[in-house]
């Protein structure tokens, strides 16, 4: 599935569930043990307002009231925003202004925002064109490497359907990451930019990423990226690994590996076989870097062996497409209706979204992102909630618990109206797992 069609959540209540996941392990796990098994518990609250407990709203930055915020990330006491629409004036689907008047943009830029007072955090400033801001190009996914004052930032075309964009292609709108010094927090210096390539040279458009610092070389730092499809070609990359070490300095990154699985999946050279769902949507690293966890959106989560990567200090190239520690399809997590999947039935359709380790713990954390039929017939209730992956056995992972709010069962269905279905989500989406401290 093309990831320009999924519609932005207009309630992310799963946000809460989420951010306390380290105590909702126990019940995930006290689950498991008693029915030997998968076994899915509704959370109390989480998708009800006024249900919220043991969170205290310290301070808040309404951010220009602009909305579609993308992801953030934190150096020293400055958060860096990204913005997932675009910098036009371009009116929504649905908009009542769509044809009559402009629909503008407040601030369609990289915000920056000192929380030297968490109570009052501040806008200070913002990057925008000829980096940011610009018509038709969303400045999805940001990240801080803070030991080289390094902003990493991806950009590529927005939607017209669900993101308030014209429409156009990825040449008219094109992808590229951009990199900039932190040396002045406030006023970042645009150092260069980058156009991924694929080892046979095609330019690729990338989706997620994830920056690991080499914990023995804080000088070292890899970037481990998707590319989402459906594509069957081994020469058509999902994933890449690139070495951003020299990219402070102003050199380019360089790539060292990649892969693509979706060939091992029988019948995958007919998309329509996976609901045109099969593609590589994230990934993540455990700490050292040598163990990364798939999440393969129709195609379930899978373990990847990453230790040669980590230990490519000389940047020479690494094929990942034969170092799957779980084989794919038959060892890799599957839940859902199936291949193909109508949706709306109790089970759901597998849209592994993120897979994301438990930090001193033999699990792995899973979500779903699913959003409403507006986008994709199958999606609307129950829409898709969190797992736990037991890795153990890196070589055959199991699914041993599972954790949803109310919205996400069957009693909650017949509340569920056309409109809530079409453009409603109580899903899970982006999960930051945390260790605790005693």
């Amino acid at each position: 599935m093309a990831p320009q069609r999924r519609l932005p959540l207009r309630r992310l209540t799963l946000r809460r569930a989420l951010l306390v996941v380290l105590a909702v392990l126990p019940l995930v796990l006290a689950t498991a043990a008693a029915f030997g098994g998968s076994s899915a518990t509704p959370g109390p609250g989480g998708g009800t307002p006024g249900t919220s407990s043991h969170f205290q709203l310290v301070g808040h930055d309404p951010l220009f009231g602009r909305g579609m915020n993308a992801a953030l990330t934190i150096y020293g006491r400055y958060v860096y925003v990204g913005n997932r629409t675009d910098g036009s004036d371009t009116c929504g689907v649905g908009d009542p202004r769509a044809g009559v008047s402009p629909c503008p943009h407040p601030h369609p830029g990289i915000l920056i925002v000192d929380t030297a007072d968490p109570a009052h955090p501040r806008d200070v400033g913002e990057i925008g064109p000829p980096y940011a801001a610009l018509t038709g190009i969303t400045t999805r996914e940001l990240r801080v490497w803070p030991q080289q004052k390094l902003l990493v930032v991806m950009s590529f075309r927005c939607s017209s359907v669900i993101h308030a964009c014209p429409a156009g292609t990825d040449t008219t709108f094109p992808f590229d990451f951009k990199f900039f010094d932190l040396s002045d927090p406030v006023h970042p210096r645009f150092i260069s930019s980058y156009v991924p390539t694929s080892k046979a040279g095609v330019a690729i458009k990338p989706h997620e990423m994830y920056l690991w610092v080499d914990p023995h070389n804080a000088k070292r730092a890899l970037l481990w990226v998707s590319f989402p499809s459906a594509s069957v070609d081994p020469a058509r990359p999902n994933f890449e690994v690139l070495d951003l070490s020299k990219v402070a300095a102003g050199s380019a990154p360089v790539e060292i590996a990649e892969a693509n699985w979706n060939q091992f999946f029988p019948g995958a050279d007919n998309p329509a076989n996976y609901d045109f769902d099969l593609a590589l949507h994230s990934m993540a690293p455990t700490a050292d870097g040598k163990t990364t966890y798939l999440a393969h959106l129709r195609g379930g989560t899978g373990v990847l062996d990453t230790s040669e990567v980590v230990a490519d200090t000389d940047d020479h190239f690494i094929d990942l497409t034969n170092k799957l520690l779980s084989p794919a399809p038959g060892n890799f997590v599957h839940w859902g209706a199936g291949n193909v999947c109508a949706g709306h039935t109790a089970v759901q359709c597998s849209e592994s979204h993120s897979a994301v380790p438990v930090p001193g713990r033999p699990y792995e954390l899973n979500t779903d992102e699913v959003y409403g039929s507006f986008t994709t017939p199958s999606f609307g209730w129950p829409w898709g909630w969190m797992r736990l992956i037991d890795v153990h056995d890196p070589t055959t992972p199991k699914l041993v618990g599972e954790y949803k709010i109310f919205q996400n069962t069957p009693a909650f269905q017949p509340s569920v109206d056309s409109v809530t279905d079409q453009v409603t989500s109580y899903s899970s989406h982006n999960p930051t797992v945390t260790p605790t401290w005693r």
